[in-house]
């Protein structure tokens, strides 16, 4: 399975996203390979000095090679997951990987504005008969 933690947006929490999961899914002793087409390679520098192997492996690829890469990285590796960290622009590269992914998740940063009020849909037994609730009973 290749899962493409992805977004153009840069500081989403990709990096951390992939680091997360790629440890996750070692520790319950699935074979994970992280493929860092980041030019910050994060998360090389997070997990790839770690002696994780043989259940975590990763490996930096030049973005235009993601699809030799992945079929030597899975004749290698074997992994049952691989997971590719993008970089948060828009390339070819993202398309690239999202067309590769079985599962592609695309984090997103909290927005900044403030959540609307609720809205109350629902009826309350106080009103009349057929008036809605103004949320004070």
């Amino acid at each position: 399975m290749i899962i493409t933690v992805a977004s153009s947006k840069g500081g989403v929490g990709k990096s951390t996203t992939t680091a997360a999961l790629a440890g996750a899914l070692a520790h319950q002793g699935r074979r994970v390979h992280v493929v860092d087409l980041d030019s910050n390679q994060t998360v090389s520098r997070w997990l790839g000095g770690q002696n994780f192997a043989p259940r975590l492996t990763v490996s930096v690829a030049d973005p235009q090679d993601l699809t030799a890469h992945l079929a030597e990285m899975a004749a290698k590796s074997k992994p049952d997951v691989t997971l590719i960290d993008i970089a948060g622009t828009y390339e070819r590269a993202l398309t690239v990987a999202v067309a590769r992914a079985n599962l592609t998740i695309i984090p997103a940063a909290p927005s900044s504005r403030r959540p609307a009020s609720p809205v109350i849909s629902g009826r309350c037994s106080r009103p009349s008969a057929g008036s809605r609730c103004s949320g004070s009973c």
